[in-house]
């Protein structure tokens, strides 16, 4: 018994318990290092070494731990408290009251009123920093991009450029309340100025195969 309190007691010494289940694979005396580094590195050189996309969001200056999580990352994301314990400790409570703004992109107009998951998932999750990410499946909150057509489908077919707040706005794709035919080639004049959208705009005249 007391050789059982002994081992318990200098097993503390070596590490203050269970690591997450994250970071089972770290778990043993001889793995401290990993993470920990000696006493002349500094812990997060290591984080960033094994978490590839955060590093590169913060040397791009991008999202939230490029603007407001510059410190420790241990200080939101503290270890060995059990297999159960969920490592991302939520500035303002849960996902779902995380001021967006803190991340560079504030949720305007449709935006705002989308659950968290219907934007944070695996298919709208593309480019670099999605490649660094290991997370590949479910809810991501990381390797999003800010052009539309990462998460929305372009119906123009790319004919029209992608920079598609030139005609929409964040309330919804329809109308396109800033689209302005007189910037087109084909200015609205005279009877045309007075007719609705859709009565040149008609499917059976616009032969979408061959014009987008």
């Amino acid at each position: 018994m007391l050789a059982s309190a002994f081992a318990g007691h200098a097993g503390a010494q070596i590490s203050p318990g269970p690591l997450a289940k994250a970071h089972a694979e770290l778990e043993g005396s001889l793995n401290c290092t990993k993470c920990h580094g000696t006493r002349k590195s500094e812990m997060n050189g290591a984080c960033l070494a094994c978490h590839k996309e955060i590093a590169a969001l913060r040397e791009a200056d991008r999202g939230y731990h490029a603007r407001d999580a510059k410190g420790s990352c241990a200080s939101c994301h503290p270890d060995h408290a059990g297999a159960g314990f969920a490592l991302i400790k939520w500035p303002d409570g849960s996902a779902q009251r995380f001021d967006h703004r803190k991340a560079g992109y504030a949720l305007e107009g449709k935006h705002a009123e989308a659950e968290c998951t219907a934007c944070h998932r695996a298919k709208f999750r593309s480019g670099e920093i999605a490649d660094l990410s290991p997370r590949k499946r479910g809810a991501g909150w990381v390797g999003l991009e800010q052009t539309c057509t990462s998460c929305h489908e372009d119906p123009h077919a790319k004919a029209l450029g992608a920079n598609c707040v030139r005609c929409h706005d964040l309330k919804g794709w329809k109308p396109a309340p800033r689209f302005d035919h007189d910037s087109t080639s084909y200015p609205l004049t005279g009877k045309h100025a007075d007719v609705k959208c859709e009565r040149c705009h008609a499917t059976e005249k616009l032969a979408p195969a061959s014009i987008p």
